[in-house]
């Protein structure tokens, strides 16, 4: 008898230790939403006459799509349209590496496009991260 129960409580701790372990494993937060972190910025946009490549003004680029990609994925997460004043903002992310990126015109590729992107980190303690003025490059006729 006293064997048996002994056999019993060694089970019953097993599993409790291995239900203890999966929920931990799927509490941990992992890059993406469900945090309380936000990511935030501001695109410009450097207007240049095509031809001279005379700058012609520079300013806050509207209702212009900007990416994140969460972790190191190799495909857009979410996406945010930029407000009038150019900002966006990527909110309720946990701690983790950040790509944010958006298209400027260009001449070298044969799509007309190039990829303008910041890495970002989240740390633990961070609820706000401010990402360095994104510059993009239009041509103007």
């Amino acid at each position: 008898m006293f064997i048996g129960n002994y056999k019993s409580q060694h089970v019953k701790n097993i599993i409790y230790t291995l239900c203890i372990a999966v929920f931990a494993l799927s509490c941990s937060k992992s890059p993406g939403v469900g945090g309380k972190a936000t990511i935030k910025g501001k695109v410009e946009a450097v207007y240049v006459k095509e031809g001279s490549f005379d700058t012609l003004e520079i300013s806050a680029v509207p209702d212009h799509r900007v990416y994140i990609v969460y972790g190191g994925g190799a495909s857009q997460d979410d996406d945010y349209r930029t407000s009038p004043d150019g900002s966006y903002k990527f909110e309720f992310l946990n701690p983790g590496d950040y790509k944010i990126y958006t298209y400027s015109d260009s001449k070298l590729n044969v799509s007309g496009l190039q990829e303008v992107a910041r890495s970002i980190q989240v740390g633990k303690k961070e609820t706000e991260v401010v990402v360095p003025t994104i510059q993009i490059i239009q041509y103007v006729k």
